[in-house]
């Protein structure tokens, strides 16, 4: 935390993917690498089992794919596959429980915008999560 009072802290996620999920209809968005920063704010403190709210951006790339259709004399479909840089920006809230002081367990739900560069524009987002996380 980063208060006396222990009210606020600051946060540094990092996510992996490795798999392939997120389809959309023909559309496919597969999470490879992010990090970022968050600032949450505790308004009861840091507790055993607390409540926080706050934001975070994140920066990532993504692995994106998608099926073209084609008419060349006859109808196919053709996979474009291409890798990506993505921003994100949202507000969270969301509960923490902390079993032991190092140790914590939380699920948060956050609403935000996001901006993938291969398509150019910023568009609404939402974001839920289950983390577990160490306290230094």
């Amino acid at each position: 935390h980063l208060s006396k009072n222990g009210q606020f802290s600051f946060q540094v996620p990092l996510g992996v993917g490795f798999r392939k999920q997120n389809y959309y209809y023909n559309y496919n968005l597969d999470n490879t690498l992010y990090s970022g920063a968050g600032l949450y704010y505790y308004p009861f403190g840091q507790k055993k089992f607390s409540y926080f709210l706050g934001p975070e951006f994140r920066l990532g790339y993504v692995r994106e794919s998608h099926y073209d259709e084609v008419w060349d004399p006859v109808y196919y479909k053709v996979l474009v596959e291409t890798q990506t840089a993505y921003f994100k920006y949202f507000f969270r809230n969301g509960i923490q429980y902390m079993p032991i002081d190092n140790l914590s367990f939380s699920a948060n739900f956050g609403l935000g915008v996001k901006y993938y560069k291969v398509s150019g524009y910023f568009d609404k987002t939402a974001h839920f999560a289950i983390n577990l996380g160490y306290r230094f």
